[in-house]
């Protein structure tokens, strides 16, 4: 079992990193916090917040916050909310489930989210897990 959602866990990074080629023509650089709270963009403070709610194990609400604020702009927050599902994804399926999540909603929220910024071919990306 753990082999099998090792290798989930991969698939996943990689439709993601064919997802933002296709979405932005790049590769997905991991989202970075300034050092200093005060240099912090509206943009990192909802980081911060949805990492945080991670941490707690917060997964539903973290992820609802996310959608809340999908309108802020498709580079930043696409490039934040795609960070959010990858650091989503590192955690072991034991703790998204005693949190009411799963893997499959991790696929899901990153197909959603995905098409909530208008990056409607999503789905195609992520067929194949």
């Amino acid at each position: 079992m753990a082999l099998e959602n090792d290798y989930v866990m991969r698939m996943i990074k990689q439709a993601v990193r064919a997802l933002m080629a296709f979405a932005l023509g790049k590769d997905l650089p991991p989202y970075e916090l300034p050092d200093e709270k005060e240099n912090y963009t509206d943009t990192d403070r909802l980081y911060e917040m949805l990492i945080r709610l991670a941490d707690e194990g917060k997964f539903n609400e973290a992820e609802n916050l996310l959608f809340q604020n999908v309108d802020s702009g498709i580079d930043d927050i696409f490039r934040l909310g795609i960070n959010f599902y990858l650091y989503m994804n590192e955690f072991s399926n034991e703790e998204l489930d005693n949190n009411d999540y799963s893997r499959e909603e991790v696929i899901e929220g990153i197909k959603d989210f995905s098409k909530a910024c208008g990056v409607d071919m999503a789905d195609s990306f992520f067929d194949f897990i």
